[in-house]
């Protein structure tokens, strides 16, 4: 999977909250036909830019409906889960969008956003109790900034490197 198809995947995860999983090697089954790629039609638009239009969307709707989606995380965050801490969805995939966008067309604006997300992720662990905390021994230096089980652990490594100043 190229680093343009694992954006797909994290633009679907941040739009619509689906995961897409894939573990299966690259390419079309042995035996099916292979079609030939059509050149992009001059002064066409080829692949890689419908797929970023499309991860700008999905990070674009994430980011205005980011209120709505932590209110509703608000009213269902339960901390007496088996599962343990659970960050609000959607925020981590939204910042790696914003940080590859960035990286590609330095529009200040997204390094601003990717940087709003990181910085404040970590406080919606104040809504996890010191009792809920207490009772698992996993969590004995308190609770994890992300959940461990989540697709979205994957993604705060390579969102390191948004730490460009956008100013």
């Amino acid at each position: 999977m190229n680093k343009l198809s694992r954006l797909l995947v994290v633009a679907l995860l941040a739009g619509s909250g689906v995961a897409v999983l894939s573990s299966a090697a690259s390419g079309p089954p042995p035996g099916t036909p292979q079609r030939r790629a059509q050149p992009t039609p001059a002064g066409g638009r080829g692949d890689d830019a419908r797929y970023i239009e499309y991860a700008r969307a999905a990070a674009d709707f994430a980011w205005d409906h980011r209120e709505e989606n932590l209110a509703r995380w608000r009213a269902q965050f339960d901390p007496a889960s088996p599962f343990g801490y659970r960050a609000p969805g959607n925020l981590l995939e939204t910042a790696l969008i914003y940080s590859y966008l960035f990286e590609k067309e330095r529009v200040p604006r997204y390094a601003d956003r990717a940087r709003e997300i990181l910085v404040t992720y970590g406080d919606y662990r104040s809504a996890f109790p010191d009792w809920a905390i207490k009772k698992r021994p996993d969590y004995d230096h308190g609770s994890p900034p992300c959940p461990t089980s989540s697709p979205s652990c994957a993604t705060c490594a390579p969102m390191t490197r948004c730490t460009v100043s956008a100013s």
